[in-house]
């Protein structure tokens, strides 16, 4: 038995976590008062402030589903509800998000200190904080890190015999998003296999069923009103995204697995718990043994993780939705260090781990992507920003062709691109009766530009470049 000394104490650890969340936040100060963008701008923050000026509700027959999609109501009401207490402003709405992402955090560290040690709680919440991807979503208007947190306190809950939490965790979940569904697989066959291991009675595997059901009933519940009300299940747009060909799910499945154990750094992390996981199967005295309740924690989030990644393969895919995944990544490279039985392995190792997590936070520091997982959002909302403000404003008299993203952020002065006293002030229409034609490489408009070479009609105006971004305008001469 491991004696309290061969083992870094909780209290350390927990002042350490404490430490890398101020340095999180110290990073992520600019971020609170960024405008919305992407999802948040054209989807979820039109929706939250649909709620928040009309009530926070749980009912799906009294929101209108084209801006809400279809979706279960829960992240809605439980945002919408956090501004009525704050009111309406970027940075409030963002510290809320933050806010749920540390305590995410936190709650995820004594997660995993309780079925494995310290140790490896705030090794795998460090991973967790050096993710590009959670460190970008942690403060946006978006569900996925509340959906991962929840996943991952779910099966806590009912592995650890807590069931009123359990209960009430898993209904968050699934009243979040209808991805909240995959929680079910892995608990179900869990429940199957520890009946017939335990050998439990008839009546003991029908009151263990009913609370593993509960939550899953209730969805039923809001599907069966959606069906009653709307006359579908789920939002016909979601259901036209579906692709169950074999080529499409083998080819996202490639691109989860690298995600996951390859992209923001990760290579590094995953070599070298391999190479731990090598050394312990040839040094068994360095290894510690797990229990039964620790093996039954990595088994039913193996069998979550693969029918979460079929799951995203066969929906609409977002890198953002990998979030889930992340949680049980940590906790399988925690699970790793807790096998090693000698602290001063478990020091040196340490001392590798997190310089694995530094090569993590190094591989990062360049902005590769300008999607809502990358720190090169943050480059293309200043983009944004400039070109509203130094060219579309001064000029709003004129006619504008704009991309998709860029006529949210006109229309919609919450959006926090443009003031209120600009609220339909842009002449928004199609490129021949334009002026201007305004893209950028997130919304390139690649026909308009196709279009204008072959005719020769176009006259750049104004061009903007941050790191691997640009924005440019050009007088179309119709």
């Amino acid at each position: 038995m491991l004696k309290k000394s061969d083992n870094i104490n909780n209290g350390s650890a927990i002042g350490l976590l404490i430490l890398f969340i101020i340095g999180f936040t110290i990073l992520k100060w600019d971020y609170l008062s960024l405008p919305f963008y992407w999802d948040e701008a054209w989807s979820y923050a039109k929706a939250v402030f649909n709620m928040f000026e009309n009530g926070p509700t749980l009912n799906p027959t009294q929101v209108d589903q084209e801006l809400f999609r279809g979706h279960p109501l829960f992240f809605y009401c439980l945002t919408s509800t956090m501004v009525k207490i704050s009111g309406w402003s970027l940075t409030a709405i963002h510290v809320w998000m933050y806010a749920l992402s540390v305590f995410g955090v936190l709650g995820f560290y004594f997660v995993i200190k309780y079925w494995f040690d310290a140790s490896s709680a705030l090794v795998a919440s460090a991973i967790l904080l050096a993710s590009e991807m959670f460190f970008i979503q942690s403060s946006m208007l978006l569900p996925e890190v509340l959906i991962a947190f929840l996943f991952t306190f779910s099966i806590h809950f009912f592995l650890a015999r807590k069931f009123f939490w359990y209960v009430v965790s898993a209904i968050a979940l699934v009243l979040t998003k209808e991805s909240g569904l995959m929680l079910f697989p892995a608990l179900g066959l869990f429940v199957i296999w520890e009946s017939i291991a335990k050998k439990n009675t008839l009546k003991e595997f029908i009151v263990q069923g009913i609370v593993y059901l509960s939550p899953f009933l209730v969805f039923c519940v809001f599907m069966l009103i959606q069906k009653l009300k709307w006359g579908w299940y789920v939002f016909p747009a979601h259901v036209g995204y579906m692709n169950y060909g074999f080529e499409n799910i083998y080819g996202k499945l490639k691109v989860i697995i690298s995600v996951i154990f390859k992209d923001e750094g990760r290579l590094y992390m995953s070599a070298i718990t391999l190479v731990i996981m090598v050394l312990l199967c040839f040094k068994k005295s360095l290894t510690r043994a797990l229990s039964v309740s620790q093996k039954n924690v990595l088994v039913v989030c193996f069998i979550f993780s693969l029918c979460y990644a079929v799951f995203t393969s066969i929906n609409f895919y977002s890198q953002r939705y990998l979030l889930s995944l992340l949680p049980m990544y940590a906790l399988s490279v925690g699970a790793v260090l807790y096998k090693i039985k000698a602290f001063n392995w478990q020091k040196k190792l340490f001392s590798v781990l997190f310089l694995a997590l530094g090569f993590m936070l190094y591989s990062t520091s360049y902005k590769s992507s300008q999607g809502d997982v990358s720190q090169g959002s943050r480059d293309m909302i200043s983009l944004h920003q400039a070109v509203i403000n130094d060219f579309i404003l001064p000029k709003r008299e004129s006619s504008f062709n704009v991309g998709f993203l860029m006529s949210e952020y006109l229309k919609h002065p919450l959006m926090g691109y443009v003031d209120e006293r600009y609220r339909d002030a842009f002449n928004l229409v199609y490129i021949h009766d334009a002026d201007y034609m305004i893209m950028s490489s997130i919304d390139p408009m690649e026909g308009e530009v196709k279009y204008n070479e072959e005719n020769g009609d176009r006259e750049l105006v104004y061009e903007n470049e941050l790191n691997a971004f640009w924005v440019k305008v050009y007088k179309t001469n119709y």
